[in-house]
């Protein structure tokens, strides 16, 4: 079944009130991250910003309902739409990494770990 962009409401108002909902009840962290033991912070805008992202994806009968979004990173979202699209052509999947993106998370919520993407040159 093929996603009906017509039908599916996101990019106005009430799209952004409701990611805004979602990264919300998330706090702003990354939900793959977090289900890999890992503590990975998310911004609404900006540079760090998250994405908010269908667990099941659109293609494959998901929806808009809150209950079908989650707020995930930036890297997760590019192994996700490629997992997503190599399913699509039939390839195996790329396994997400369990090793730490982190050692330790300041007071402001970002880690501090030089080698984590976010405090990488070019990713302020």
């Amino acid at each position: 079944m093929a996603w009906d962009k017509t039908n599916s409401g996101r990019g106005g108002s009430k799209w952004r009130a409701k990611r805004a909902r979602v990264f919300n009840r998330d706090q702003y962290l990354c939900q793959i991250c977090k289900r890999n033991q890992k503590i990975t912070p998310v911004a609404l805008h900006g540079a760090k910003h998250g994405i908010c992202d269908h667990i099941k994806p659109l293609a494959e009968g998901g929806t808009d309902k809150e209950e079908d979004l989650q707020c995930i990173c930036q890297a997760c979202d590019r192994l996700k739409t490629f997992n997503e699209s190599a399913h699509g052509r039939g390839v195996p999947p790329a396994e997400h990494s369990t090793k730490p993106f982190y050692k330790n998370v300041g007071l402001d919520g970002w880690p501090t770990d030089p080698d984590h993407p976010a405090n990488r040159p070019g990713n302020v």
